[in-house]
């Protein structure tokens, strides 16, 4: 009996863990007059208000063996860089505002 106590307790614990980290919420990263980032859940969606662009990333699970290992720049223009980073984050440089925003990817470890 007390080893299903225990055992109700982790998992209870572990899936607490789990949905909390799985939320739905905006998170706004930056918001300034040249360029807008926010994030809900896995989509981070950056407004470049200088160019009057708007790009949208999702994040996503890749098996080990093909996840990159170098960063990839995926759009660069006059105003803005976007470079994905291995492991799931990215760098977006504001050139126009001088400013560089890291987001990291969210996980539970």
């Amino acid at each position: 009996m007390k080893n299903k106590a225990i055992a109700f307790i982790l998992v209870f614990g572990m899936l607490l863990c789990f949905f909390t980290g799985c939320s739905k919420a905006t998170k706004v990263i930056a918001d300034t007059d040249t360029i807008y980032i926010a994030r809900t859940g896995t989509e981070t969606l950056i407004i470049d208000r200088t160019a009057d662009k708007e790009y949208t990333y999702r994040t996503t699970r890749v098996k080990k063996e093909n996840a990159p290992t170098e960063p990839k720049t995926s759009q660069k223009t006059d105003t803005i860089e976007i470079v994905l980073l291995p492991g799931g984050s990215m760098e977006i440089t504001d050139i126009v505002g001088g400013k560089v925003y890291t987001i990291q990817r969210k996980g539970l470890f």
